[in-house]
């Protein structure tokens, strides 16, 4: 066998960045533009008042980026879900996932209703609760039980 044979030629890479090892290169994200811009001069990718969904991604207000969940990714900017929809006009109670995850949310919710016991009473004593603030605020919901708890959960 002849030297140029055994020789190792390195790979050609594209333009960009060169990933440290053992890490996988970052993946190439569209571009969004920036939609509006807040009082504050924070700029919005997506336009205020309005969840956009692609495919099973929502698009992230503040960066652009397309997410399962914004709600998740809301801490890496600094906000809280609550003041996220306040600066970006949307109802709190709007959910900020794609519909692929609120599905798995909800399979995972009903599961535990059928096979964890203290979170089926938590989530009846939570419905008596509501069903006392709405009949005038009844200081009934106080004297209701606590729900049994196991070892780990928050007290």
């Amino acid at each position: 066998m002849s030297a140029e044979m055994n020789s190792v030629v390195p790979a050609v890479r594209g333009p960009g960045p060169v990933p440290a090892p053992g890490r996988r290169p970052a993946r190439q994200r569209a571009a969004r533009a920036v939609v509006a811009v807040l009082a504050d001069g924070t700029p919005a990718f997506a336009p205020i008042g309005e969840v956009v969904v692609t495919d099973a991604r929502v698009v992230c207000h503040l960066c652009g980026r397309t997410l399962r969940s914004v709600t998740a990714h809301l801490r890496v900017h600094g906000y809280t879900k609550d003041a996220y929809c306040a600066a970006f006009g949307l109802e709190r109670g709007q959910s900020l996932e794609g519909p692929d995850t609120r599905k798995l949310r909800a399979a995972a919710l009903t599961s535990r209703l059928v096979f964890d016991r203290a979170f089926r009473a938590g989530s009846a004593a939570g419905r008596q609760r509501a069903r006392c603030r709405g009949e005038g605020g009844h200081p009934v919901a106080a004297s209701l039980p606590e729900p049994a708890r196991g070892p780990g959960q928050w007290p």
